[in-house]
């Protein structure tokens, strides 16, 4: 019986001992220091409207440097999407790296991307951003002239960022040969457009306010 209970005893502090070694192990595993990481919290609006944006695919992009060589090429790092409230949150760890690049996609809006300085970052804070994203729109242009030549140009006067139409130039007419023109613009957004004449004279200044979305219809006549 005694040697039974010695046998039971040291089972027993077997045991307490494996289940003392496990306690230790999980409570120095939970008290390890977490290695610093980036948190970057964006917010996505229509850049006119001022609405936020739900769905937007936030992509960020980091150029690496190894070995004192900078990669001529960024590489995806992490991944998120907005939320109902046009938030959205990305989580990476520091890395030596040259430059971030956040990519912004959304159905019918342009895509943006914007370079990240890193030092424009803080490890372990919540680095806030505010970005705006372009509805799209299309103008569909027709000119008839019985017997005027001219060219007709057109502008974004309420953005710095510069449209399809916009990028066209000066695009010429001339009589009796109708003009058809489909190309982008920006929804919600005045593009100007400016008629002139064989001689550079301004015969029509006006502007047209395009529905996102959707073709727009311009009909010029002379």
């Amino acid at each position: 019986m005694r040697i039974r209970s010695l046998q039971s005893l040291h089972i027993t502090k077997q045991m307490v001992n494996r289940l003392l070694l496990f306690i230790f192990s999980i409570i120095l595993f939970s008290c390890k220091e977490k290695s610093p990481q980036f948190e970057l919290s964006g917010h996505v609006e229509n850049a006119f409207l001022g609405s936020s944006l739900n769905g937007v695919k936030a992509t960020l992009f980091k150029q690496e440097v190894s070995n004192g060589v900078v990669n001529a090429f960024y590489v995806e790092e992490t991944t998120g999407y907005s939320d109902a409230n046009g938030t959205f949150h990305l989580y990476w760890p520091n890395q030596q790296v040259l430059s971030y690049k956040i990519k912004l996609e959304k159905e019918n809006y342009y895509s943006r991307e914007i370079v990240i300085n890193p030092d424009e970052l803080q490890l372990s804070t919540v680095n806030s951003k505010w970005y705006e994203m372009f509805a799209k729109s299309w103008l569909n242009l027709n000119v008839t002239s019985s017997a005027l030549t001219g060219s007709i140009s057109f502008s974004s006067p309420e953005t710095n960022e510069i449209c399809e139409c916009e990028s066209l130039g000066n695009i010429s007419f001339t009589a009796n040969e109708p003009l058809h023109i489909d190309c982008a613009t920006f929804g919600n957004a005045y593009l100007k457009y400016v008629v002139f004449d064989s001689f550079g004279n301004i015969l029509l200044v006006d502007s047209l306010l395009n529905l996102p979305f959707v073709s727009n219809p311009l009909q010029i006549s002379f």
